[in-house]
């Protein structure tokens, strides 16, 4: 969770697990009513996978560390550009900087998610 955006248990493309630790996930895959919905990965993941991995799982988090468990500060700090885990590249590999400039440039990383408390911006 590197964005403000990010603030929600999984993020789709943004995970990885071992084998064997999510049982029937094949099943659940298949089962699945909204696979073509906006966001339905999201909320797969919210409700399929989340509850089984919710107290074993680890996650670097910069905005919202608070709310989730077993969190840890990104290890790096960020470059000044803003670059975050997650970040949209348009087809010339240009980074989409409405998610920057709109969201978190200048925002201030809580203390409580900051590796180093003078990384106030990640």
């Amino acid at each position: 969770r590197d964005h403000v955006n990010h603030c929600i248990v999984m993020n789709g493309g943004m995970w990885g697990g071992t084998k064997d630790i999510l049982s029937s996930m094949k099943d659940k895959i298949l089962n699945w009513h909204s696979r073509d919905e906006y966001m339905s990965d999201l909320y797969f993941l919210e409700e399929h996978v989340w509850p089984d991995i919710k107290y074993k799982q680890i996650a670097h988090d910069s905005y919202c560390c608070d709310r989730f468990p077993n969190t840890k500060p990104f290890p790096t700090q960020r470059f000044s550009t803003y670059q975050h885990v997650g970040q949209v590249f348009d087809q010339y590999d240009q980074p989409r900087y409405l998610d920057i400039d709109g969201y978190i440039r200048g925002v201030p990383i809580p203390n409580t998610c900051r590796k180093q408390p003078d990384w106030i911006y990640g």
